[in-house]
């Protein structure tokens, strides 16, 4: 419920992959994520999130990555492009099982 009093309610399908494969013992890994909003009432209003990229492993559980963001908006704000693309590398560390 809004400020407004006005209600937003809807029904929504929703899809999500997370999928991460490593490769020759752990030298390297590819990730792929991504997820699809799409309300029930407005099929053209759906979201695309997705995020794609690489890892390395370095040293003492620290790891590089690399990375591209894309989304899309079927119906972005005004002012507002319908697709958004980030291009990142990262510096993280992964902790222990």
């Amino acid at each position: 419920e809004f400020e407004s009093g006005n209600k937003d309610d809807s029904l929504a399908w929703n899809w999500d992959f997370d999928y991460e494969q490593k490769f020759f013992d752990n030298l390297f890994g590819l990730f792929q994520e991504h997820q699809i909003l799409v309300p029930e009432d407005n099929v053209d209003n759906f979201l695309f999130e997705s995020k794609s990229g690489i890892r390395l492993p370095l040293r003492a559980g620290f790891l590089l990555s690399g990375e591209v963001d894309f989304d899309w908006d079927g119906e972005p704000e005004a002012g507002a492009t319908e697709e958004d693309v980030t291009y990142s590398l990262k510096l993280g560390y992964e902790f222990g099982d």
